[in-house]
C-alpha cells in the first residue's frame, strides 16, 4: 500500500509541475484500489510554503494524502548554494517528518527534515544530526526545536 501511494503522491507531483494552481491549497480525490478491489476516494490537498527574505529563500511544496505526504523543497542562503530536491514522509500528528533528497556542489545528498505546522505556517525543526546509512538523520527526534531559524508562510502554489 505504501509504495501504491508513493507511486500515486511522484504522480501528482509531475502533474502539478505542469499546472498552475491558483488557490492557498488544492483538495483532489484520488482513486485506489486496495487488496480487495474496491474502489476508494482518497482527498489529496496540495500546499505550498516560503519564506523569502533580502538574502535567504525556502519554498516548499506538499502532496498530503491522509498521512502520506511527498513534495519538492527549494532553498537558497546567502553564502551557500541552491539545494533543490524531493521531499517524501508523514504527517504524525501535526509535525511533518520526510526525508529531504537533494542535489548540491554536484552531489546528491539525504537528510532527515522536520516541519511543525501551526495554522497558516510550517516551522522547521533544528537539532543535532548524526549520519546513519548514508543520509542524516536527527540524533534525537524528541529535543528539536522548531521555529528558530527558518518559518514558513502559506502562500498560492505556482
Amino acid at each position: 500500500m505504501k509504495m501504491v501511494t508513493i507511486i500515486l503522491m511522484c504522480c501528482c507531483i509531475a502533474a502539478g509541475c505542469n499546472n498552475k494552481i491558483e488557490s492557498n491549497s488544492h483538495e483532489t480525490a484520488v482513486q485506489d484500489t486496495s487488496l480487495s478491489g474496491s474502489m476508494v476516494q482518497q482527498p489529496v490537498t496540495t500546499a505550498c510554503y516560503g519564506m523569502m527574505n533580502a538574502s535567504d529563500t525556502v519554498r516548499v511544496q506538499l502532496i498530503i494524502l491522509q498521512d502520506s505526504v511527498s513534495g519538492s523543497m527549494t532553498t537558497q542562503y546567502e553564502g551557500k548554494d541552491k539545494n533543490t530536491g524531493l521531499l517524501v514522509g508523514a504527517m504524525k500528528g501535526d509535525t511533518l517528518y520526510a526525508n529531504y533528497t537533494f542535489h548540491s556542489e554536484g552531489i546528491q545528498s539525504v537528510r532527515e527534515v522536520a516541519f511543525l505546522r501551526q495554522g497558516d505556517q510550517l516551522l522547521e525543526g533544528f537539532g543535532k544530526v548524526v549520519e546513519q546509512e548514508g543520509k542524516m538523520v536527527f540524533a534525537q527526534p524528541a529535543d528539536l526545536r522548531f521555529g528558530t531559524v527558518v518559518t514558513l508562510a502559506k502562500q498560492p502554489c505556482q
